[in-house]
């Protein structure tokens, strides 16, 4: 108890109040114990949008403060100092609502909160990556020539391609224009730049 009154007293004390990113604990109202152990930035720890069952209850039988516990340059340290947090509280016999939705494993909980900030990167790189990917393919010009009649067909993009009666696939078509495959619906291609 003593060690985590020191790492509380170090973090509140010495950590600059400006930066992003925070743990904060919510208290009962009727009996001032620790119910909930949490990290976030903005408004996270007065907000009551989005919190399981448990906390709930809690909250709308008896009430509820926040205290902020420690601010953090970056959420992985804010998720580190939840998890001691949580453990710690644990340790000495308060039931926290948290550690009742998701196990008694911490461990789970901080890997849940790393995973679910990957992934909501990956889905930002994700549609950056497809804008880019769709600029390309519109600085793309396609000539298409059938092998049967010689009827030569220029597209200005995987746009035009899709629509023709056809339906011409744009990655297929890549594929002839760089060699690696000879044709695609009976026509052989070309790509250049416009």
């Amino acid at each position: 108890m003593l060690l985590f009154i020191f790492i509380n007293y170090f973090y509140k004390n010495y950590r600059n109040n400006t930066m992003k990113y925070y743990t904060y604990i919510h208290y009962r109202k009727d009996n001032n114990k620790p119910f909930y152990v949490g990290e976030g930035s903005n408004n996270r720890a007065t907000n009551k949008r989005i919190r399981n069952q448990e906390w709930k209850k809690v909250v709308d039988t008896v009430g509820y403060s926040v205290e902020i516990m420690s601010r953090f340059e970056t959420e992985e340290e804010a998720l580190a100092h939840e998890a001691f947090l949580i453990e710690t509280l644990t340790s000495i016999g308060h039931v926290l609502t948290n550690v009742a939705a998701y196990g008694n494993d911490t461990i789970n909980i901080l890997r849940r909160n790393i995973v679910w900030e990957k992934k909501r990167k990956e889905a930002r790189n994700s549609v950056t990556a497809i804008a880019a990917h769709k600029e390309k393919m519109l600085k793309w010009k396609f000539t298409a020539t059938n092998v049967d009649t010689g009827e030569v067909t220029t597209f200005l993009g995987a746009k035009e391609m899709r629509q023709h009666p056809l339906k011409f696939d744009y990655a297929k078509a890549c594929l002839c224009a760089s060699g690696e495959r000879k044709l695609h619906k009976r026509h052989t291609w070309i790509k250049e730049k416009y």
